[in-house]
């Protein structure tokens, strides 16, 4: 296969990758809060990991914001007051 003669395809969607520290500001949480949950899972906010570089997709961070988003606390409650399902 001759490398050279291969082009770059544009990336219809190319998902708009965010970095943790600008993720944190958004979210209004620390970026140990962030490592803390990557690691344990605490809540669902999937990241994009390429070799040490940790990255958010922007539509990941709205998808968590919507997921956190209620009217009332009974709603919250409704849901067992908890993140894992």
């Amino acid at each position: 296969m001759n490398l050279a003669n291969l082009k770059l395809q544009p990336i219809s969607s190319k998902p708009e990758l965010i970095t943790p520290l600008n993720t944190s500001h958004e979210l209004k949480v620390t970026l140990g809060t962030l490592a803390v949950w990557r690691s344990t899972g605490r809540y669902n906010l999937p990241f994009v990991k390429v070799g040490s570089k940790v990255m958010y997709e922007r539509e990941a961070i709205e998808a968590f914001k919507k997921s956190r988003t209620f009217n009332h606390t009974g709603e919250f409650s409704a849901k067992g007051g908890c993140d894992h399902e």
